[in-house]
């Protein structure tokens, strides 16, 4: 008896139409099959039926189980090399296109006229018997992501959310398969198109001279960028399934390690007091907030350019590790609550060609 594995499923997902939401399997008009990155790994999807227990007088046992309101969850884990994931957290960007160069600026910030857009997740099983199953997970947003980076590892994305409902259809039992061809479904993993981005690709910049421009940092060992936007599944009377999303407050952090020498010594402690002028922890920070990137490239022609903008990083937390151990090199470890993060993409893709994303 074989075992389906991974190498045995499809993972790639497609908008839902704007200003539509969990539209029923096959029916938005976004009809191209996109994938997170490379190496994507599905980290959850799971469902609940939220049950209560009803209980009558004159008996401890449960006399009904009775559903409530459904609950489904996703996430999925990759490495970063495509951007087209970015408007499950940001919705649509600007686009700016340069005729010279044949290159295209993707601007994402907080636009309150761009809404994070919604999905249908399609997950496909090729059984080894050759029979196909087909699940459909409507109205999935996410509006929560968090980008990993470490030395000698890949950049790592995190990207979670939440469902409406789903659907699956077998060829066991003679269904036709709403995505692709009706008997054999997609039938293979699209490819990433672009190379993935490791360490080496990768630098962080803060303005900790605080001249207004932000500085690279040498000896930085990780950096995470949390991009938290709170989504939440909003409910009606009249069905126990979501009927709409909201993303809530934006709340981004910073957090990453440098080595101390060369020219890293006490900037990082004396921005947590308050001022490159600080002594000591001061009465208040006003001027503590500072501007970083977070840049990330390849610099091969043709792949795309990740410029994180980091607005208002304010020192949270500092602590330098390793003092007085001769057997480790002295760390400072710095988490920074931010104001906001926008991000801009240089590619040679455009988002308004629906070859690549329903900007419509």
């Amino acid at each position: 008896m074989s075992v389906a594995t991974g190498a045995n499923t499809v993972w790639v997902w497609v908008w839902e139409d704007l200003n539509e939401y969990n539209q029923e399997p096959g029916e938005p008009e976004d009809d191209i099959f996109k994938v997170f990155g490379s190496n994507e790994s599905v980290s959850s999807q799971d469902r609940s039926n939220n049950p209560e227990r009803m209980y009558r007088p004159f008996d401890r046992a449960t006399a009904e189980i009775i559903e409530t309101a459904f609950e489904g969850s996703w996430g999925v884990d990759f490495t970063l090399t495509n951007p087209e994931w970015i408007p499950f957290v940001y919705g649509n960007p600007d686009v700016e296109e340069d005729d010279q160069e044949n290159e295209f600026t993707w601007t994402f910030d907080l636009a309150p006229r761009a809404p994070p857009r919604s999905a249908h997740l399609i997950e496909e099983i090729h059984y080894p018997d050759g029979e196909i199953e087909q699940t459909i997970y409507t109205g999935a947003f996410a509006g929560s992501a968090d980008v990993d980076v470490s030395v000698e590892d890949v950049v790592d994305i995190s990207l979670d959310g939440m469902y409406a409902t789903e659907e699956t259809y077998s060829t066991a039992v003679g269904d036709q398969l709403v995505y692709g061809d009706d008997e054999n479904g997609i039938n293979e993993q699209p490819e990433t198109e672009y190379r993935p981005l490791h360490f080496g690709n990768s630098v962080l910049r803060v303005d900790l001279d605080e001249d207004g421009s932000p500085e690279l940092k040498s000896l930085v060992q990780d950096a995470s960028l949390t991009l938290e936007g709170n989504p939440e599944m909003e409910y009606e009377l009249g069905t126990r399934f979501g009927g709409a999303f909201s993303n809530l407050a934006f709340e981004p952090d910073l957090t990453y390690t440098n080595l101390v020498g060369l020219d890293i010594k006490d900037e990082e402690k004396k921005n947590a007091y308050g001022t490159q002028d600080s002594r000591g922890p001061e009465e208040t920070m006003d001027e503590a907030a500072v501007e970083a990137e977070l840049e990330i490239a390849s610099g091969r022609d043709g792949d795309p350019e990740f410029l994180f903008d980091i607005i208002g990083a304010f020192p949270s937390d500092f602590d330098r590790a390793n003092v007085g151990d001769p057997q480790e090199s002295i760390e400072d470890n710095i988490d920074r609550m931010v104001e906001d993060v926008d991000i801009t993409i240089v590619t040679d893709r455009n988002p308004l060609d629906p070859d690549n994303f329903d900007q419509e």
